[in-house]
């Protein structure tokens, strides 16, 4: 009996475990997207991208995921810039968005 509820209880609680982490992944995705319109226009005005995003000034707070590993998440060259997070849900892997390509891709 025991180890029929635990078989039960873990089969309903994975699809539910995996909708969550697609949300929390989705979320920090579409915060870093809405900051790509800020990046590009803080490179216009001074010619070079923003080593940090607190030099875009007012900042919405991030979602969890990436205050995971604050400051990390975030980094910038003379040439481009990219959003770099783990996936909340594996060990390894996880999520890259590259300004030159404009787009997200995943890592292992």
């Amino acid at each position: 009996m025991g180890c029929t509820i635990v078989a039960g209880s873990t089969i309903v609680s994975l699809p539910i475990a995996d909708a969550l982490n697609r949300r929390d992944i989705d979320q920090a995705k579409t915060y870093c997207e809405l900051l790509v319109p800020r990046i590009d226009e803080f490179r216009a005005r001074h010619g070079k991208y923003p080593k940090r995003l607190a030099l875009l000034g007012d900042v919405p707070e991030p979602p969890y995921v990436l205050q995971r590993n604050p400051g990390s998440y975030f980094g910038a060259d003379e040439s481009r810039y990219w959003f770099l997070f783990s996936d909340p849900a594996g060990m390894m892997g996880g999520w890259h968005y590259d300004s030159e390509a404009r787009k997200w891709t995943t890592w292992d």
